[in-house]
Protein backbone atom coordinates (compact mmCIF):
# COMPACT_ATOMS: atom_id res chain seq x y z
CA UNK A 1 0.00 0.00 0.00
CA UNK A 2 2.99 2.14 -1.09
CA UNK A 3 1.27 4.12 -3.81
CA UNK A 4 -1.80 6.62 -4.12
CA UNK A 5 -4.80 5.74 -5.56
CA UNK A 6 -7.58 8.00 -7.85
CA UNK A 7 -9.78 5.99 -5.69
CA UNK A 8 -10.29 2.88 -3.77
CA UNK A 9 -11.14 -0.40 -5.13
CA UNK A 10 -14.80 -1.61 -4.95
CA UNK A 11 -16.88 -4.58 -5.50
CA UNK A 12 -17.80 -3.57 -9.19
CA UNK A 13 -13.96 -3.19 -10.08
CA UNK A 14 -14.20 -7.25 -9.92
CA UNK A 15 -17.75 -8.34 -10.97
CA UNK A 16 -19.95 -7.14 -13.78
CA UNK A 17 -23.73 -7.13 -14.42
CA UNK A 18 -24.95 -9.05 -17.53
CA UNK A 19 -28.89 -7.85 -18.78
CA UNK A 20 -30.06 -10.45 -16.98
CA UNK A 21 -28.61 -9.08 -13.21
CA UNK A 22 -25.73 -11.63 -13.27
CA UNK A 23 -22.80 -11.67 -11.84
CA UNK A 24 -19.81 -12.63 -12.93
CA UNK A 25 -15.63 -12.27 -12.54
CA UNK A 26 -13.55 -9.83 -14.28
CA UNK A 27 -10.62 -11.99 -13.79
CA UNK A 28 -8.49 -8.48 -12.24
CA UNK A 29 -6.68 -9.18 -9.32
CA UNK A 30 -6.00 -6.61 -6.78
CA UNK A 31 -2.53 -6.30 -7.71
CA UNK A 32 -4.15 -5.27 -11.23
CA UNK A 33 -7.01 -3.41 -10.04
CA UNK A 34 -4.00 -0.90 -8.10
CA UNK A 35 -2.08 -1.03 -10.96
CA UNK A 36 -5.09 0.89 -13.08
CA UNK A 37 -5.44 3.23 -9.87
CA UNK A 38 -2.15 4.07 -9.25
CA UNK A 39 -1.56 7.84 -9.60
CA UNK A 40 2.05 8.67 -10.52
CA UNK A 41 4.28 10.17 -7.88
CA UNK A 42 5.32 13.21 -10.15
CA UNK A 43 1.04 14.15 -10.60
CA UNK A 44 0.80 13.91 -7.09
CA UNK A 45 3.73 16.56 -6.02
CA UNK A 46 2.37 18.86 -9.06
CA UNK A 47 -1.55 18.60 -7.25
CA UNK A 48 0.94 19.43 -4.30
CA UNK A 49 2.22 22.56 -4.83
CA UNK A 50 -0.42 23.73 -6.94
CA UNK A 51 -2.57 23.80 -3.72
CA UNK A 52 -0.02 25.51 -1.79
CA UNK A 53 0.65 28.16 -4.38
CA UNK A 54 -3.16 28.72 -4.34
CA UNK A 55 -5.31 30.87 -2.30
CA UNK A 56 -6.89 29.71 0.75
CA UNK A 57 -9.42 26.90 0.61
CA UNK A 58 -10.98 27.26 4.58
CA UNK A 59 -9.93 29.97 7.01
CA UNK A 60 -11.46 30.19 10.24
CA UNK A 61 -11.42 32.81 13.12
CA UNK A 62 -13.31 33.03 16.37
CA UNK A 63 -14.08 29.83 16.32
CA UNK A 64 -15.23 28.79 19.65
CA UNK A 65 -15.95 25.15 20.90
CA UNK A 66 -17.90 23.73 23.80
CA UNK A 67 -19.72 20.88 24.64
CA UNK A 68 -22.71 21.45 26.73
CA UNK A 69 -23.21 19.55 29.83
CA UNK A 70 -26.29 18.60 31.61
CA UNK A 71 -26.82 21.18 34.81
CA UNK A 72 -27.38 18.54 37.29
CA UNK A 73 -23.85 17.41 37.24
CA UNK A 74 -23.20 20.90 38.16
CA UNK A 75 -25.03 21.20 41.75
CA UNK A 76 -23.95 20.11 44.66
CA UNK A 77 -25.02 17.19 46.98
CA UNK A 78 -26.16 17.24 50.00
CA UNK A 79 -24.13 16.56 52.73
CA UNK A 80 -25.76 13.90 55.56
Amino acid sequence: MDKRLTRLPVVGDFMLTDTEGRFTETGLTVDGIRATLAVDDSAVRAQSEAIAQGDVLLKVENLKVYYPIKRECLVALPTM
